[in-house]
């Protein structure tokens, strides 16, 4: 089964989302826990927790990640900003573990000057204080089929200003510095348009295999927990974090058609962040469909 849906709004509490997901005939989501502008967000309650497990079984929501804040940047260039930076992050994934999520979406961070190399060994660092202080957090998800801890998908990103990420070297060494018994809490989200943007060109069939044939070489296929399905506004290797409606930008068909064909993507939850809107997503995930068989 493809698993294909959006991120969509938790305006009005967290169990508000599944129905809004049904309603774009989406089987999986993507969504915000809380205010992702906010350090301290309000937590969430027990009766919506409650009401979240009942609103995903009552629209066969089996597949949901979280996004987390924006605000985080575990390399970030000051103890003040690190602080808040772990404490984010810690309470996103005690959150998230309660959802009964399949895993908690990560901007890598941003070196701020220090350089990529110090940059990757800080996140690494910093994921190995979160993965201790979150060491606990383990449980059911809301498949049914498994419990397993809480973890962190890691996003490649398009490569603006300091941006870590961009590279999957980036994220391979952040999976090699962090400690052996965390990095089973690891994983990765990849987005078409940040790789797009950082120079991988996708549009073509040629351009698409030799990508994954570089992912392969660098992570492990495990690794790949989550896919942001987006076309981009702006050019191959234009280091701009753009996104367009499927098929409306300048990436095209290819991959779209290629992600609901081969296997894989099978299990994977996949999830549009275009600027359609509801309507929008609703015609595209229809339209992605009519690409599976």
């Amino acid at each position: 089964m493809r698993w294909l849906g959006a991120h969509v709004s938790a305006a009005g509490g967290v169990e508000l989302a599944p129905e809004r997901g049904n309603s774009i005939d989406a089987n999986c989501i993507q969504i915000f826990s809380a205010n992702q502008r906010q350090w301290t967000p309000k937590p969430l309650s027990d009766s919506q927790i409650s009401d979240w497990w009942q609103a995903c079984e009552n629209h066969s929501m089996k597949r949901v990640i979280v996004h987390s804040s924006y605000l985080i940047n575990l390399s970030a260039d000051t103890e003040e900003k690190m602080t808040k930076s772990h404490g984010a992050l810690v309470s996103e994934l005690h959150r998230s573990q309660k959802l009964g999520v399949h895993g908690v979406v990560l901007h890598p961070g941003s070196h701020l000057g220090a350089g990529e190399d110090e940059g990757v060994k800080t996140i690494a660092e910093s994921l190995d204080t979160v993965f201790e202080i979150t060491a606990d957090l383990y449980g059911d998800l809301l498949c049914g089929e498994r419990q397993e801890a809480m973890k962190i998908l890691l996003e490649n990103t398009a490569g603006q200003g300091t941006n870590i990420g961009y590279r999957f070297s980036h994220l391979s060494d952040i999976m090699k510095y962090v400690k052996a018994e965390n990095r089973s809490r690891l994983g990765v989200c990849l987005d078409t348009c940040h790789a797009f943007a950082a120079g991988h060109d996708i549009s073509t069939d040629a351009g698409w295999d030799l990508m994954w044939k570089e992912y392969d070489e660098l992570l492990p296929a495990e690794s790949l927990q989550a896919v942001h399905v987006n076309d981009s506004l702006r050019g191959c290797g234009s280091r701009r974090d753009r996104h367009a409606g499927i098929a409306q930008g300048e990436i095209g068909e290819v991959p779209f058609r290629r992600l609901m064909k081969d296997e894989r993507f099978h299990g994977i939850p996949m999830t549009l962040e275009t600027p359609s809107g509801m309507d929008g997503w609703a015609a595209e995930i229809a339209k992605m469909r009519s690409w599976e068989t």
